[in-house]
């Protein structure tokens, strides 16, 4: 019952960081898209060092950025789920 329930399930102590980073993952997807829809929408425009500055190049990159982090994410959940991991403080170490 170390790694998996009763019931073949992962526990809760694992499943739950996963879910807040998938969470956290999907958040920056949406908030990069809607800020790169609203700056086509409104015509946002930033300047930078004097330049103008569509608002678009600055939210698909977001976007971007917080697929990458899904991605990652699925990753870790696939080694988190795996029956035999553990935490182990010598992972950290150098």
């Amino acid at each position: 019952m170390d790694q998996e329930d009763k019931n073949g399930q992962v526990p809760m102590n694992k499943r739950i960081p996963i879910y807040l980073l998938t969470g956290l993952s999907l958040a920056i997807i949406v908030a990069g898209a809607l800020f790169a829809v609203a700056s086509l929408r409104y015509g946002l425009i930033f300047y930078v060092l004097g330049n103008p500055i569509h608002g678009v190049v600055f939210g698909l990159p977001i976007a971007y950025l917080g697929l990458r982090y899904f991605k990652a994410v699925r990753q870790l959940k696939a080694e988190v789920y795996k029956s035999t991991s553990k935490f182990s403080l010598a992972h950290f170490k150098k």
